[in-house]
């Protein structure tokens, strides 16, 4: 059986592979607007409209409260590729506080993936193989989290004296 770490470092790669194609992807579409990327399958299924939307940098809200032109506005993918990192280093440690930092940054994935899977569908009216990739990466991350840090919990209660339920010293 494949161990969770093992799962958690291959989905991680994987999750940064695919940021980085999307992050080729809008900077070829970006130099030259006449450029088709792989992802393009059709008319409704076009990853490049998908990644040079509006919606595509700074997850289409941040740019409203920070400017356009902050720093901290950037393509998504930028975003995924750091995410996808710490998700791959918190892999690789081990713990109670490195499971629950990677558990709670994999639910925030979950959620943005639900955001941009309803603009991508409700909005763009698009299909992106590219983004819905990271969705799977996203919800398979936040299963293997949930496992990994319930499993650390256990440990961590049982070494601490304390009860899982109520975090109190048992009598």
């Amino acid at each position: 059986m494949v161990s969770i770490r093992f799962a958690s470092v291959l989905l991680s790669l994987g999750g940064i592979l695919i940021s980085l194609y999307a992050h080729r992807v809008e900077n070829s579409k970006a130099e030259d607007p006449l450029y088709e990327p792989l992802c393009d399958l059709g008319e409704n299924m076009r990853c490049s409209d998908a990644l040079t939307s509006e919606y595509s940098r700074g997850f289409g809200f941040l740019g409203d409260f920070l400017g356009n032109d902050s720093p901290l506005v950037q393509p998504n993918s930028v975003y995924g590729i750091g995410f996808y990192s710490v998700i791959l280093v918190l892999s690789l440690v081990g713990g109670y506080y490195a499971s629950l930092l990677q558990y709670i940054l994999s639910i925030l994935s979950i959620l943005m993936s639900v955001y941009l899977g309803y603009i991508l569908y409700a909005v763009l009216y698009d299909f992106c193989i590219v983004c819905v990739s990271t969705y799977i990466v996203n919800l398979l991350l936040f299963v293997i989290s949930h496992v990994k840090y319930n499993r650390a919990k256990g440990k961590y209660f049982a070494r601490s004296g304390k009860s899982v339920k109520t975090g109190k010293k048992k009598d």
